[in-house]
């Protein structure tokens, strides 16, 4: 019989190995399918908060000034993958709800001017939606994982409209850089986002309280004074230093040690 150093009790025939997850929507998932607690270590998506900061101002001027958004615009930024494929991702990916951004968009620009910065691949869904709207927008599918903090400092809001996540990871990079985070109560969302404190959760699949909820943050100074000061903190949990000291000793040591 082989025994794994963290649970202990494995018999033939039972899974190997401990079972990693980041969320506690997927460890209840898991747990629902059978799974023993003793198996499940739960450790969240891991940031580097040393690269992701709040931008200075003249840092946030020159990353607006990049994209020629004017003072008056609204800059909700999607730093996701929503389409199918690699290629140019004109089929969505619905599950990451980019029928959803577009709806909110429209709703925004009912009473904001906006501007929309996207990165990632296959957005082609959703540009295409965006030029529909006639909103103003700017892709850019950045190399270097370093580059993308430039792009978190030209924001004013970051939104999540996905249907489910295990993440992402993208709200735990902008709560940490300082920006306003509007999601989906999906993956690791509720574990993070107090609404009005650390930022603001809806329900899925609700374009309307996703605008409602960005447009909040865009006319309460309080409100938004309030997450940008908080926020940071509550994803302390997802510093990579600590990330990888928990998966180390709560996943990788156990397994070195295990004996039969």
């Amino acid at each position: 019989m082989i025994k794994c150093g963290r649970c202990g009790n494995l018999n033939a025939g039972d899974v190997l190995f401990c079972q990693y997850c980041g969320t506690r929507l997927v460890e209840q998932r898991l747990l629902s399918w059978g799974v023993p607690r003793s198996k499940l270590v739960r450790i969240p998506i891991g940031v580097d908060l040393d690269l992701f900061r709040p931008a200075t101002a003249a840092e946030r001027h020159e990353a607006r000034a990049h994209y020629g958004i004017s003072d008056d615009q609204l800059v909700i930024g999607s730093f996701q993958k929503d389409g199918i494929g690699w290629d140019e991702g004109l089929e969505p990916k619905m599950i990451k709800g980019p029928d959803i951004l577009i709806e909110t968009v429209a709703r925004v620009m009912q009473n904001r001017s906006v501007f929309v910065l996207l990165t990632g691949p296959a957005r082609g869904f959703v540009k295409r939606g965006l030029n529909r709207l006639g909103v103003p927008f700017a892709h850019d599918y950045v190399s270097d994982y370093r580059a993308l903090m430039n792009r978190y400092a030209a924001l004013d809001i970051y939104i999540n409209p996905s249907r489910e996540e295990g993440g992402p990871k993208g709200i735990i990079e902008a709560m940490a850089a300082g920006v306003p985070v509007v999601t989906s109560a999906v993956g690791m969302a509720p574990e993070l986002v107090r609404p009005d404190e650390t930022g603001q959760l809806v329900p899925p699949d609700d374009p309307d309280a996703l605008a409602a909820a960005i447009l909040e943050i865009d006319a309460r100074p309080d409100i938004r004074t309030r997450i940008v000061s908080t926020a940071r903190a509550a994803v302390d949990c997802c510093n990579w230093q600590n990330v990888a000291k928990r998966h180390y000793e709560e996943v990788y040591r156990p397994l070195m040690i295990m004996r039969s």
